[in-house]
């Protein structure tokens, strides 16, 4: 029995992208359920504080949708 949160498996897919996009100096990273809008809110200040290159998707986690991303590069 797998008892991962949403948050926990949404954080799980942020490193999966992290690994896969090859991201180096990765940092500001940000997870948000798409409709909670003080995650929301909290996700874009994070991006808005980051510098150089940015990562940002959509997923689907057991039917909701999450944002997902990170800054990278120095």
């Amino acid at each position: 029995m797998n008892n991962e949160t949403h948050h926990q498996k949404a954080h799980r897919r942020l490193s999966q992208e992290i690994l896969i996009q090859d991201l180096e100096c990765v940092d500001n990273w940000r997870i948000a359920r798409k409709n909670d809008s003080n995650e929301v809110n909290a996700y874009e200040e994070a991006r808005s504080e980051g510098c150089c290159g940015f990562f940002d998707m959509e997923i689907l986690v057991d039917g909701e949708v999450f944002l997902i991303g990170c800054n990278y590069g120095h």
